[in-house]
Parts: structure tokens; sequence; C-alpha cells
């Protein structure tokens, strides 16, 4: 059992060192189903990119598995590659000058 009166609230001592933040906007959590959609890639491999490395960052609460979107908006737009490759020679057939 806790020490002293109800141990499940905090001391004033422990509530004089907490840090109060205000301006910190609530984090957008979604389940890895709905990640995927919004990435529009299948929850398969989405798994596999958890698994294997390369994903996007995610939380893990004991078994759940959840999501900020904005790691999800950081991830893809680190995926986005340069379009508009330059054409290349044409090759001439051998033999032929």
């Amino acid at each position: 059992m806790a020490d002293g009166p109800d141990r499940r609230y905090l001391t004033s001592d422990q509530l004089s060192g907490a840090i109060h933040l205000n301006d910190v906007k609530p984090l957008r959590l979604v389940t890895p189903t709905v990640a995927a959609k919004y990435l529009t890639i299948t929850r398969h491999s989405l798994a596999c990119y958890r698994n294997l490395g390369g994903g996007p960052a995610y939380y893990k609460f004991g078994r759940w598995i959840r999501y900020s979107v904005d790691d999800l908006d950081e991830w893809a737009n680190f995926q986005r590659q340069p379009g508009g490759s330059m054409p290349r020679k044409a090759r001439l057939a051998k033999g032929s000058n």
C-alpha cells in the first residue's frame, strides 16, 4: 500500500516542480488502419515498415500502436521524389555511324 495519505495525487513538492505547457496543441493519434488509409498504402505495408524500419514514427502503448498525423505528414514529405528526369540520349545501333 502507498505510504501516507492517498498517494494517487501529487504532493505539493511534486506540483511545484511541474512545468505547465499552455501553448502545446493536442496530439492527434490514429490507428494503423487509419494511418495506412491516410498514406494510401496497405496496412500490411505499414506494418512491414514498422518492423523492418524506414517507416513513419509511431507510439506504442502496451500492445497498441498509434501514429501521429504530423509524423505521417512528415514521413510522406520525406518520401517525395523530384520529378522530370532528363531524357537519355538515343543509342545508335552497332555498326551505324
